[in-house]
């Protein structure tokens, strides 16, 4: 049986490459909180990598943290995970 994705938690992950770009890691938590909050989901857990490039293929450590940290939700059963991207 597959849990309802209002009930599925989230993990939010914000990335900037540059200093150039003035808090755009609070803009895109913010925008994906208010996401989550208009679909009903549950953030259950936040993360950020500065100095990092999706252009580079390095997308940082804190992604790969919130990845596995779906991951070992996913593993359980009773709920299933994904991460919202920024």
């Amino acid at each position: 049986m597959r849990t309802s994705t209002a009930r599925t938690p989230r993990f939010i992950h914000g990335a900037e490459s540059t200093e150039a770009q003035q808090d755009s890691i609070g803009t895109q938590f913010a925008d994906a909180r208010e996401m989550c909050a208009e679909h009903g989901w549950t953030v259950v857990g936040e993360d950020s990598d500065e100095g990092f490039s999706a252009y580079s293929g390095n997308r940082g450590p804190a992604l790969e943290r919130m990845i596995a940290l779906a991951a070992r939700t996913a593993a359980d059963p009773a709920r299933t995970a994904a991460v919202v991207p920024p």
